[in-house]
Formats: structure tokens, C-alpha cells, sequence
């Protein structure tokens, strides 16, 4: 008697308002419904995309407000050859994150989402560096390409610029170095008190991201300080690094 076999069938799996954690990832309000079909033992598919709702995703920077549609293609008897990604949509840093989606094959990852960037506060970005005294206005769009691989997530000519007509940035540290001293104190010196209050009219970011978790932001500001110099033009070009995991522990 080789037992019962499976002809055809369905089955619908439903979540709603799952709140859950994945090693640093936690998950609340996950809400979706899955429909599956099947006919006969070689054949299980998912017919039609699933809509997928989160109330909020944190990993140390919070996402709220998580939409989607999610479609996997299935092969049994437990075989995910691809996931696809669709319409996705949230909210973080005050703005708006978009992507048309991708669909990512599981056995040779290696594509990329492109993340459409709309009005993100720059002081809410500026607030997860932590660093006393550094404070600004302005809103950022911009485009972040994320390519997914076996070996991590990286991002490759990511940037965010400033709407006009700009805003301020303001950095209040303490400036022994205004008194004469070395080269580079000198350099510092000048840096520090053209940032207590510049005005920027140009403020663009070019993100570089490697799997290790270094996060590389090359910055290019363009401006005056109305309290220093008289006002006279200001242009920096900047570079920050950081260790994103770090970062957000």
C-alpha cells in the first residue's frame, strides 16, 4: 500500500499583527495572507502576490509603516528557487522610502533594489551619529542602489542631495584650535567656525556601502556663514566613515 497521495489542493496561511525577532531584527504588526495550490506531488505554487504589512522593523534605525507584495516560487519538496519583491513602501527618518522591487533568485543571489529616497529629515539622520553639538535643517532626496549577495549587502553609488533652497547646519565645538598652532589645528580651526552656522545652499552625499559594514560618505557643501568672514562663500568637501553595525549598537 504505497498510502495517500496528493492530487490537487489549496491551503491559505494567514498572519495578523505578528510581532517577532530575527537575531537583530525585530519585527512588529506583521500582517499578510498566503494562498498556495497544488497538483500532484511536483507541482506547489503561490498564483498571485501576497500583500505583506508591517507596523514597524527595527535594526537599530527604525522602519515604520512597511508595505509590500511578496511572491515565492516553490518547488517541492521544500525547494525556494526565487523570492520576488514588489510596490515596496515605508517610512523612516521623516521621509519616504520606495522601490519598484526585484525578484532575487535564491541559489545565485546577486541583484539589486533600488530605493527611491523622498524627503528625509536631515536632523533625524543627523542624530544617529551622536555627536554633541552637531545639529541642521533640511530636507534629502536621492536614490540608494542595495545589492544583495551570499555574502552580505552592499551599496554602490548611493546619493542624497538637499532640496532648495538648502538649509543650516550647525556644529558647536570647542575651538582651542582657533589659536595659532600647527597646520592641521589651523585647518580645524577654520572648518570648525565656518560650520557654527552655515548656511548651505548645496549639500549632496555620495554613500558607499561594503559588506564588511563600512559605510563611506563622501560630502560636498556649498554655503556662507553669515557670522564669520563677512559671509564669504564656503565649499567643503568632506569625507566621513563609519562602522555601521557598530553604529546602531
Amino acid at each position: 500500500d504505497p498510502g495517500p497521495t496528493l492530487q490537487t489542493g489549496s491551503a491559505t496561511v494567514t498572519l495578523e499583527q505578528l510581532s517577532g525577532q530575527y537575531e537583530n531584527i525585530v519585527v512588529q504588526g506583521l500582517t499578510t495572507t498566503l494562498h498556495l495550490q497544488t497538483a500532484g506531488t511536483d507541482t506547489l505554487i503561490m498564483p498571485e502576490a501576497a500583500k505583506v504589512t508591517m507596523a514597524a522593523v527595527q535594526t537599530g534605525v527604525e522602519v515604520t509603516d512597511l508595505s509590500l507584495e511578496l511572491q515565492l516560487g516553490l518547488t517541492p519538496p521544500a525547494t525556494l528557487p526565487w523570492v520576488a519583491l514588489r510596490n515596496i513602501s515605508a517610512a523612516a527618518f521623516g521621509g519616504q522610502l520606495t522601490s519598484e522591487g526585484a525578484q532575487f533568485d535564491v541559489a545565485h543571489l546577486d541583484q539589486t533594489l533600488v530605493i527611491k529616497v523622498a524627503q528625509l529629515d536631515l536632523q533625524q539622520l543627523l542624530h544617529l551619529e551622536q555627536q554633541k553639538g552637531l545639529e541642521g535643517t533640511g530636507v534629502l532626496d536621492g536614490v540608494i542602489p542595495v545589492r544583495l549577495t551570499p555574502t552580505g549587502v552592499q551599496v554602490d553609488n548611493g546619493v542624497l542631495e538637499a532640496r532648495p533652497p538648502g538649509g543650516v547646519l550647525r556644529y558647536h565645538a570647542a575651538l582651542e584650535t582657533a589659536q595659532d598652532g600647527t597646520p592641521s589645528e589651523s585647518q580645524l580651526s577654520f572648518v570648525l567656525q565656518a560650520l557654527s552656522n552655515l548656511h548651505y545652499n548645496v549639500l549632496k552625499l555620495e554613500v558607499q556601502y561594503k559588506e564588511d559594514g563600512t559605510l563611506n560618505l563622501a560630502a560636498r557643501l556649498e554655503g556662507q556663514n553669515p557670522d564669520w568672514q563677512q559671509g564669504r562663500p564656503v565649499h567643503f568637501n568632506l569625507t566621513v566613515q563609519e562602522n555601521v553595525p557598530a553604529l546602531l549598537k
